[in-house]
């Protein structure tokens, strides 16, 4: 996918977001696009929304950790 495409795909969960903020996997979802897009620490506060939102879920935690490890690579 091109990066305006995941532009626009953060546009659109964003919407849906807005509408519902109870649901994990749109920030999820929120937090991957905008990492594809280069906003990692963006991205992070949206994993760490996911995760606070549906800590039972590991895939939402291992998303959050792999983001942070890589920042911390950055730095």
């Amino acid at each position: 996918m091109n990066r305006f495409r995941y532009v626009e795909a953060e546009q659109h969960f964003r919407l849906a977001l807005a509408r519902d903020d109870s649901d994990a996997s749109l920030w999820s979802w929120i937090g991957e696009s905008l990492e594809a897009q280069g906003r990692l620490v963006e991205a992070i506060d949206f994993y760490r929304g996911a995760v606070e939102r549906r800590p039972d879920r590991a895939v939402l935690r291992e998303k959050l950790n792999q983001a942070e490890a890589k920042l911390s690579g950055l730095r």
